[in-house]
């Protein structure tokens, strides 16, 4: 999972997420599919987005957002390639967060990068295996902003999906 501290913001008359110097749009749905999320707006929360989140733009379908960034790494996995690239945010350093997407963590993520004095998170992007990126080349990736997943930064916890069928109210 990749994971910033975002901030959740109105845009253009509906909502967009902020982080590292990216402003993606939120679908319309994402409040009432995600309650308890309104109360971040104009506020910070965690952004989560799954590696399969990401497909390089030249394969994407048409309407995805994109992000622009360097490849550090590739690695050819056979049906998709992972891309490993920078975001310049701090990497999150919830412990609640940390617990849940990497059980051996011993340390507080983020300490060799702090100590490094880096405040970049190295994320992954799982693409075409068709891709012609490679390291050290520029990567214009599209994002599919459909589902992200979002968290409390105070709690760590997630912001959890109304259950499918629940049509009931709530913000």
């Amino acid at each position: 999972m990749n994971l910033a501290g975002a901030w959740l913001v109105r845009a253009g008359g509906g909502l967009a997420v902020a982080f590292a110097g990216h402003r993606l749009p939120v679908p319309q749905g994402a409040l009432a599919g995600h309650p308890g999320l309104g109360r971040f707006l104009d506020r910070q929360v965690i952004l989560g987005l799954r590696p399969g989140s990401f497909e390089d733009a030249a394969f994407a379908p048409p309407g995805w957002p994109r992000l622009k960034a360097e490849a550090r790494v590739t690695e050819r996995l056979g049906s998709v390639v992972d891309v490993i690239f920078a975001v310049r945010t701090p990497p999150v350093e919830h412990g609640v967060v940390v617990a849940q997407f990497d059980l051996a963590t011993k340390e507080p993520a983020g300490q060799d990068q702090e100590q490094a004095g880096g405040l970049e998170s190295l994320w992954t992007a799982r693409v075409n295996p068709h891709t012609s990126v490679r390291p050290g080349r520029a990567v214009e990736l599209a994002v599919d902003t459909s589902a992200p997943y979002w968290f409390d930064p105070h709690s760590g916890q997630a912001i959890p999906r109304r259950p499918a069928g629940d049509r009931s109210g709530g913000a």
